[in-house]
C-alpha cells in the first residue's frame, strides 16, 4: 500500500508541473436517507452533508480531482444497541442515535473522450477515506470506524444543449484497510479501546445529474446519489463500569464483552449546489 501512496504523490507532483489546464470547483449540500444495519440493530436517519469538490483537466487529458465532505444525522434506532453487549451496561432502554460521517476522495485519471463542449468519458483510480461514528441515547458507548478504499471510477458529462449537461458517475471502491475504536464512559474518565475489523466488502457509488450553465463557466447542478458499503465484525473487548459511577442510567460495577457486528451502510438522496 505504501508504494501505491508514493506513486500517487509522484503523479501529483508531476501534475503541478504541467501547463494548460481547465478547473471546475463545486460547493454542494447532500440530503440523503441513511440506513445503517449492525447485527440486529438498525439506524435510520435523514443525513445532511456539506462538501467541496474540484477537478482539474490538463491539455494532455490527464485529470485529478478531490472531494471533501462532512455530514451528520439524528434518527431512530430499532431498540437494539449497535455495539453488541453494551446494553448490559445500562439500566435504561436504547433511544435514538446520532451519526457523523467524514469523506475524503482523491482521484487521478484520463479523459478518453473530450469535445469542445463536454468531456463524456473519464477513467481513473484514487484513494478514499471514509470515517463513520455513531452514538445513541442511554448507552455509555460510542463507536467509530474507518475504511480506506482504492476507487476505480468512471464519470463524465454530455452536453444536451448550450445550457444543459447530463453528468454521471459509477465507482467501485476496493477496500484496502479498516480500523476503528469504541469509547466507553460512565465515570470520570473515558475508556478508549482500539477495534480491528474482519475486513469487509468493496463499496459502490453512483450519481446521475444535470448542470445548468448561467454563463460560460458558472452553473447550478442537481444530482441523484447513492452509496453502499459494509464492514466485517470487529474484535471483542472487555469493559467495566466504575463501582462509584453516578452517570444516569449506567449500572455501577457492570462488566461486559462488547464488539461491533458486521455492518451495512447506505446513503440514497439528492445533491444540489453551485459550480464555477
Amino acid at each position: 500500500m505504501k508504494k501505491y501512496f508514493f506513486s500517487l504523490l509522484l503523479c501529483g507532483i508531476f501534475l503541478c508541473s504541467l501547463q494548460g489546464r481547465e478547473s471546475i470547483d463545486r460547493i454542494g449540500i447532500q440530503e440523503a436517507w441513511l440506513n445503517h444495519k449492525a447485527g440486529e440493530s438498525e439506524f435510520n436517519a435523514a443525513h445532511t452533508m456539506l462538501y467541496y469538490e474540484y477537478e482539474t483537466t490538463y491539455d494532455n487529458r490527464v485529470a485529478h480531482n478531490v472531494l471533501v465532505g462532512i455530514g451528520s444525522s439524528a434518527g431512530n434506532l430499532n431498540g437494539i444497541a449497535p455495539v453488541a453487549g453494551s446494553q448490559s451496561l445500562s439500566k435504561a432502554p436504547v433511544r435514538g442515535g446520532m451519526g457523523l460521517n467524514l469523506d475524503a476522495n482523491f482521484g487521478l485519471g484520463y479523459y478518453f473522450i473530450t469535445r469542445t463542449r463536454d468531456k463524456p468519458l473519464y477513467l481513473g483510480v484514487g484513494l478514499r477515506e471514509s470515517l463513520g461514528a455513531i452514538a445513541y441515547g442511554n448507552m455509555p458507548t460510542m463507536v467509530e470506524f474507518i475504511g480506506t478504499y482504492l476507487p476505480l471510477e468512471l464519470h463524465g458529462d454530455v452536453a444536451l444543449n448550450h445550457k444543459v449537461r447530463l453528468e454521471y458517475l459509477a465507482a467501485y471502491d476496493v477496500l484496502l484497510a479498516t480500523s476503528g475504536a469504541v469509547a466507553v464512559y460512565g465515570g470520570k474518565n473515558i475508556q478508549s479501546h482500539t477495534l480491528s475489523f474482519a475486513g469487509g466488502q468493496n463499496a459502490l457509488r453512483f450519481m446521475l445529474g444535470l448542470r445548468y450553465y448561467v454563463n460560460e463557466t458558472s452553473f447550478f447542478f442537481t444530482q441523484l446519489y447513492a452509496r453502499f458499503e459494509s464492514l466485517g465484525a470487529s474484535s471483542s473487548v472487555n469493559v467495566s463500569m466504575p463501582a462509584d459511577s453516578t452517570t444516569p442510567g449506567v449500572k455501577a460495577n457492570a462488566t461486559a464483552t462488547i464488539h461491533y457486528p458486521k455492518s451495512h451502510t447506505s446513503f440514497v438522496g439528492l445533491r444540489v449546489g453551485f459550480g464555477f
